[in-house]
């Protein structure tokens, strides 16, 4: 009995290891440039002084265990768009493509499924958001494919830190 619980111990633990080197690979270069207004692509800037653009935010995935945590940040780019077009955002979370499925923000009792695309290799789904939700932990409800589970979790996003991919 002993030596099952040490195998399925090194094993958890081996799978867990290798998902979490994974979540460093779902990186994609900024762009190196301008954008139309002049504004360097690639640096921070404070998305509130900015009247539009799209730009790149870290976020901290919670409110979910542990495997929960390793499975989606395996599955998931390390950052969120957040496009911004006079006082309206939008917030696109990218996935690889065919692992999660019925990815949806979920706001009290209300269940608001995105609006899904293809961003290159990713598999992107955008919501309409409000400003202040930005600041806030968003909840956000998927599918699992694999495993037909459904899996709340909520995504903070690093607001201080964003940078400006178009």
């Amino acid at each position: 009995m002993k030596k099952y619980v040490i195998a399925i111990t090194v094993i958890t633990v081996v799978v867990i290891a290798f998902n979490l080197a994974s979540c460093g690979g779902n990186q994609t270069p900024v762009p190196e440039g301008q954008d139309v207004y002049g504004r360097t692509l690639g640096e921070i800037y404070d998305i509130d002084s900015q009247p539009s653009g799209e730009f790149r935010a870290a976020y901290e995935i919670g409110d979910t265990s542990f495997m929960g945590q390793t499975m989606i940040s395996a599955n998931s780019a390390d950052y969120v768009l957040i496009k911004k077009s006079g006082d309206g955002y939008a917030l696109t979370c990218l996935f690889k493509k065919g692992v999660l499925s019925a990815v949806g923000k979920l706001t009290g009792d209300d269940f608001e499924e995105g609006v899904v695309s293809e961003e290159g290799d990713w598999q992107a789904v955008t919501f309409d958001v409000q400003r202040a939700e930005l600041d806030e932990k968003i909840v956000l409800r998927c599918t699992v494919k694999a495993m037909n589970r459904t899996v709340n979790y909520s995504v903070k996003l690093d607001m201080k830190n964003t940078i400006l991919v178009g």
